[in-house]
């Protein structure tokens, strides 16, 4: 039995050397041709090699149309897949510091709505008991849709419309929509953002415009007494603040209804320019600007804020 073992051994070593050799006569008789045919149609049968210090480029072929060679040198072609392989490779920028992306997602979080609009909404929509479908849905849908985003972001490192090449061509028109909601809302949100700018201006003076009633923008109706709601009459009676935002800031005495626009107020118009420009420089060098800003933003807010 073993005299018959190792005649089949070595059967099956001499078969193995067999094709091996067939392999490598059918290598050497493709190379041959290959020369052959390049020193048939009037090119040298050696390679001209391109010298160490000059860069190989990659061809990346967008259909199946051949590639020229360039210089005697057959470029290699590389699918789509790979080219957006190669590219996702590619070092992107990164935060400076972890201090920096934090306070970035916090901003992006808790923005001014949460601290100007929340409180009014909670005690519209039943105070206590409108914060348990609150929460509910914090923890079930809007916090997991918030990690799963910041998520998909870091590990592609990749914008939302490029995202989707990568994870699923179809979807990209979510990348699309993404933008145009951002720029929806950078339409009316920084008009806000304008007004707060309007007030810090309003704010350097030695008495704040809003702290008496008067101005030439006060009514009759403007009370300077903070425990007075009514007057005698029984009309609802209103503070210097407010009329200082509604009558000189917004202007809305002169507007007769929903249709009337009005007009453009040159201070204001500054204002909202300032912003749009403040955000240009802000977002310009990616995370190396908007990291500085978002780190320093939340200390100067409190130095006005305390300040005045």
């Amino acid at each position: 039995m073993s005299r018959r073992s190792g005649e089949e051994s070595l059967g099956k070593i001499e078969m193995r050397s067999g094709c091996e050799e067939s392999l490598s006569r059918r290598a050497s008789r493709k190379a041959s041709r290959q020369l052959s045919n390049k020193s048939f149609r009037g090119r040298p049968a050696t390679p001209d090699y391109l010298p160490l210090d000059l860069p190989l480029t990659l061809c990346v072929s967008q259909n199946d149309e051949p590639i020229a060679s360039l210089g005697g040198l057959t470029p290699t072609k590389e699918s789509r897949v790979a080219a957006l392989r190669r590219r996702s490779s590619m070092a992107r920028e990164r935060w400076a510091t972890k201090m920096e992306f934090l306070l970035a997602v916090i901003g992006y979080a808790v923005d001014l709505g949460n601290i100007w609009r929340f409180p009014s909404v909670c005690y519209k929509h039943g105070g206590g008991a409108f914060l348990i479908p609150y929460l509910v849905m914090l923890l079930v849908g809007g916090l997991p849709m918030f990690y799963m985003e910041l998520v998909m972001g870091q590990f592609h490192r990749a914008g939302c419309i490029s995202i989707w090449r990568k994870i699923c061509p179809l979807f990209k028109g979510i990348g699309y929509g993404i933008c145009f909601i951002c720029t929806f809302i950078a339409c009316f949100y920084n008009a806000i953002i304008a007004h707060a700018v309007y007030f810090v201006f309003s704010s350097i003076a030695l008495e704040v415009p809003w702290k008496s009633c008067n101005n030439s923008w006060n009514t009759p109706l403007c009370s300077d007494d903070v425990n007075v709601s009514m007057s005698k009459t029984g009309q609802r009676l209103s503070s210097p603040s407010e009329e200082y935002y509604l009558y000189n800031v917004l202007e809305s005495q002169k507007s007769t209804g929903f249709d009337d626009l009005g007009g453009v107020k040159p201070s204001m118009a500054l204002c909202l320019a300032l912003v749009f420009t403040l955000v240009y420089f802000a977002l310009w060098k990616g995370p190396q600007s908007s990291g500085k800003v978002t780190f320093t933003y939340p200390g100067n807010v409190g130095m006005v804020d305390n300040g005045r």
